[in-house]
Order: structure tokens, then sequence, then C-alpha cells
């Protein structure tokens, strides 16, 4: 899920249920703002149009990444 929003607000619905479905996330910090997750642990968050592209193509091109943030997000 690639998820970039201009700002935030409080905690993101559909992130919470992405992350508890498995699906691994790609988002800024507003995208994540209220939950508790790092970069490179639980998602991958940049703030620059090139680095969320960055970060989906390497989940896209990686399943062991993508099975490792699925995992990892859910705890």
């Amino acid at each position: 899920m690639l998820y970039a929003p201009n700002s935030g607000s409080g905690m993101k619905v559909k992130l919470m249920e992405a992350f508890a479905l498995g699906t691994p996330i790609v988002t800024t910090s507003d995208g994540v703002e209220g939950i508790a997750a790092e970069d490179g642990i639980h998602a991958g968050m940049c703030e620059d149009d090139q680095g969320l592209i960055d970060r989906t193509v390497e989940l896209l091109n990686n399943p062991n990444l993508r099975q490792e943030r699925r995992l990892k997000a859910r705890y």
C-alpha cells in the first residue's frame, strides 16, 4: 500500500487495517502519525516522491522484504 497524504491528523484507520491484514506499507510521517511504526522495520517511510517510489519498487521486487514487513507490522 502506498499512502502519501499531504498532512495528517491522528491515526489513520486505513493504515491500521493494512497493518492488521499484513499489507506492506510505504508512507510519509504524516501517514503514520499516532502509530508506533519505524522506517525500514514496520513500513517504508519517506517525505519525498522519489523516496516513496524507491521504497515501493523495492517492496515490489523483493518478496522476502514484503514478508518481513507483513510480520513486523502485525506486532
